[in-house]
């Protein structure tokens, strides 16, 4: 079971750190990209802006490891 949590954990880690962060940088530059060039992306203005909150930092992620184990430990 212990194996199975951390393995889950760590996909789970990876994903907001990694996938979910890079997504987020994209989002950002192509929100710039639209607000430089209004004429060429009417299609883009009328959709709305994409989401740019997502993911975490590194260290985000380590504090939430860290508190999971805290309180993993508190409540054994």
């Amino acid at each position: 079971m212990f194996a199975l949590a951390v393995l889950f954990s760590v996909i789970t880690m990876y994903d907001a750190m990694g996938i979910r962060r890079h997504a987020g940088t994209h989002a950002t530059i192509l929100n710039r990209i639209i607000r430089l060039f209004p004429a060429h992306s009417k299609e883009l203005q009328e959709e709305g802006t994409l989401k740019e909150m997502l993911g975490h930092r590194p260290i985000e992620v380590c504090a939430g490891a860290v508190l999971g184990v805290v309180i993993g430990l508190l409540m054994n």
